[in-house]
């Protein structure tokens, strides 16, 4: 099956990378020791109801330098300790426990994260990132786009590229041994312009709420593909609790929109519907 195949090779191939990247450059890990240091300098500063420490870890490093400068510990002070305490890499075996965790849960949509991933160095985010768009293989209850519509959607351009240079060329788009028919396309190349439509105006309505580029972005897109955590904000160790109450109806439409898949939704909602 070809969809089985690429859904494997993208777990193994990525989870190879980021297990490499881990090993060898995991960028600032925040140890013991860190946290010790800092929960140190805020109990100075009689700030010791000041809630840094989330299960255990830390919060983003950006959301955490922001909070520290809120408290008069300024940004150098912070990667001074950072780079001080931090570990340069896991061990081999640590490695790869977390990234196939972290894969894993992206692509499947469950929604788990075992490590804060934001802390990886950034290519690895790029990664991280483009799973967001993938989701599990046609017919699971996995959200996002799904592997059978990349899959397609990529056989089409090399297709119209083929016949771009040769257009005698009398050929049809196969996925296995199965032909895919013309209206298919379609239909697929139509749920994706919607995909993407439905992530470019969430994105937008957060982003005139004052969120930040990457977490509007990735909020919307982990909404319609019902993925779980994203980046900035609402990084695998946060949350949606602070956003309003608008953008949270907003965004939870957009969960139903991707959950249901668009068409049934949409369909429900044309007046056209309800006439007949």
């Amino acid at each position: 099956d070809s969809e089985l195949r690429f859904y494997a090779v993208i777990i193994v191939l990525l989870s190879s990378i980021i297990t490499i990247s881990l090993t060898f450059y995991n960028g600032y890990q925040l140890d013991d020791s860190l946290r010790e240091n800092l929960s140190q300098q805020i109990q100075d500063q009689h700030l010791v109801q000041l809630n840094l420490l989330k299960q255990e870890q830390f919060a983003t490093t950006f959301l955490l330098i922001q909070e520290l400068e809120r408290v008069g510990i300024t940004e150098p002070e912070v990667q001074k300790i950072i780079a001080s305490h931090s570990q340069k890499n896991y061990d081999w075996q640590i490695a790869i426990r977390k990234s196939v965790f972290q894969v894993v849960s992206l692509i499947t949509t469950t929604g788990f994260s075992s490590d804060d991933y934001e802390l990886y160095p950034v290519f690895v985010h790029m990664f991280l990132f483009y799973l967001l768009f993938c989701g599990g293989c046609a017919g699971s209850t996995a959200g996002g786009v799904k592997l059978f519509r990349i899959l397609l959607i990529g056989k089409t351009f090399l297709h119209e590229i083929k016949t771009g240079f040769r257009p005698a060329l009398v050929s049809k788009i196969r996925v296995g041994s199965t032909i895919i028919s013309d209206d298919l396309i379609r239909t697929v190349l139509a749920f994706v312009g919607i995909y993407f439509a439905c992530i470019a105006i969430g994105a937008l309505y957060l982003g005139l709420e004052g969120h930040s580029l990457i977490t509007a972005l990735t909020a919307s897109m982990t909404s319609v593909g019902n993925f779980g955590p994203g980046f900035g904000e609402i990084g695998p160790t946060e949350n949606f609790a602070h956003f309003s109450n608008d953008a949270k109806v907003m965004l939870a439409i957009l969960m139903l929109l991707g959950r249901l898949e668009f068409f049934t939704l949409l369909t429900f909602l044309h007046y056209r519907f309800w006439k007949r």
